[in-house]
């Protein structure tokens, strides 16, 4: 089993590739990571979910809802 600190660093490591991605504005490719490290962050209650929020919310309004909800919709 997992210990939480790993868990963690785990989430860290996710947004942290996904926000390069961001950075290189490959939008497509940094959704599914920031919403797994997003994902992660609220099940172990860090204080760092919002951070990664905030790129998830940055990307929506560059590339429009409708675009986001697909690409989303895609992770199965």
């Amino acid at each position: 089993m997992q210990e939480i600190g790993d868990i963690a660093i785990m989430a860290t490591t996710l947004n942290n590739m996904g926000a390069i991605l961001f950075e290189q504005e490959r939008f497509e490719e940094a959704i599914p990571l920031l919403v797994q490290a997003y994902q992660i962050r609220q099940q172990i209650g860090s204080p760092d979910a919002e951070g990664t929020a905030g790129y998830l919310g940055a990307i929506m309004e560059r590339i429009g809802e409708a675009r986001y909800q697909g690409i989303v919709s895609k992770m199965g």
